[in-house]
């Protein structure tokens, strides 16, 4: 399955911005804002999920070339994986332009009322909000302090400056600029009177023609990017992997198609969560080593793994840890023990003159990997997420 990474903030209304742009967000793909990490880091679940990643030529150009200080390392990720065979770079643009009419009658019947965005976009800021707090305090730090990371679409001016805290405090306005969504507020010199969170929660705020334009120029921004990646995935034919603080829209947008959700976002959320249940403090120590192992065919059984639990709604809890390692202690026990078998009915072969020794050990070794491939195999899954991984010492 391939799978189609987004170009954030790409839609089809505006001209491309330059890519010697300075926006931080502007065209880069969905990574991972994380505690414990001072910089952007790669989703390693996502690849792991996808047999080829399809990418935006001229923005992946942009992300290796002239990476911002919190996509260095992201982008040196995603460098091994185009030059790995992992990345497809197509023309993004060209689809969008030969779909415009199409994306006007998507936008055109989206925006006939925007009541029924209210609470999808009230749900989608909040995640982002999340996505923030549950960051690391340099990643808060350099967001609050580069003077692009808010204003990433400011090109779109109609009305998006609407609203803010009318807080002109460095601190508080700091606090706000990171808690307004992913496409945020004009910078403060386009201060009114009124903030985002009561324009959403009251009605009666919505009446006044200025406040329910501008609520409209902001949903729009939402769904024209979202529309343009839905037929993106529609022409490459590969499911949307996006930020997580868009899914409230692309479910609401696939339902009125009759699907339940982005299977492709809770898969991958089913997949963190089980290296956070096994491997919660994990290191991927070679990307060379990392996609060696995306090509062996053991990884189909994590695939499956995760879209059973999907299909099935299980949980990767506790007790489901539990029972797989004791299984995987069982598992280990049991090789360990034919492997002695295999030792003590190879070693007549020893006694062969000049290379008996050699017959031995090559026999031994061919036949353990057998009974250690056929007992492992319920549990390919699990030793394969062992193997993409560095285990760091809990007390290190």
């Amino acid at each position: 399955m391939n799978m189609l990474f987004s170009a954030f903030g790409r839609d089809y209304r505006t001209p491309r911005l330059p890519t010697e742009s300075n926006h931080i967000f502007y065209g880069m793909p969905p990574v991972q804002l994380v505690r414990d990490a001072p910089w952007f880091t790669p989703d390693y679940s996502a690849f792991i999920l996808a047999d080829k990643v399809i990418m935006d030529g001229v923005f992946f150009d942009r992300l290796i070339s002239k990476p911002h200080l919190l996509y260095k390392m992201a982008a040196e990720f995603f460098g091994s994986a185009k030059k790995e065979g992992f990345i497809e770079l197509v023309d993004f643009e060209a689809t969008i332009d030969n779909h415009r009419e199409l994306i006007d009658s998507m936008m055109e019947r989206d925006l006939r009322s925007i009541e029924p965005w209210i609470p999808v976009l009230q749900e989608s800021i909040q995640i982002w909000r999340n996505i923030i707090a549950n960051s690391s305090k340099e990643i808060q730090e350099m967001l609050m302090l580069d003077n692009h990371a808010f204003d990433h679409i400011s090109y779109i001016k109609n009305g998006l400056g609407h609203f803010s805290d009318c807080r002109t405090n460095h601190e508080h306005y700091s606090d706000f600029r990171l808690s307004t969504g992913h496409f945020p507020d004009l910078p403060v010199s386009q201060i009114y009177d009124i903030s985002l969170d009561n324009a959403l929660e009251y009605s009666s705020k919505r009446r006044k023609a200025s406040i329910r334009n501008a609520l409209q120029e902001r949903i729009a921004a939402y769904l024209a990017y979202v529309n343009a990646n839905i037929i993106l995935s529609a022409r490459y034919q590969a499911p949307i992997y996006d930020w997580s603080d868009f899914t409230p829209f692309y479910r609401d947008k696939f339902l009125g198609v009759g699907q339940l959700s982005n299977t492709i976002e809770s898969e991958v959320k089913q997949l963190r969560h089980l290296f956070t249940l096994f491997f919660p403090r994990i290191q991927i120590d070679s990307s060379k080593r990392f996609f060696k192992i995306l090509r062996n065919k053991r990884i189909a059984s994590l695939r499956k793994l995760c879209r059973s639990a999907v299909e099935n709604n299980t949980v990767f809890d506790d007790e489901f840890a539990k029972r797989t390692l004791a299984e995987v202690f069982k598992i280990d026990q049991k090789v360990s023990a034919h492997m002695r078998k295999v030792s003590w009915l190879t070693l007549p072969l020893g006694a062969i003159p000049y290379a008996g020794t050699f017959v031995q050990k090559a026999l031994e070794e061919s036949i353990g990997a057998y009974v250690t491939k056929k007992d492992r195999k319920p549990y390919d899954w699990f030793f394969v997420m062992s193997d993409l991984v560095e285990v760091t010492p809990p007390n290190s």
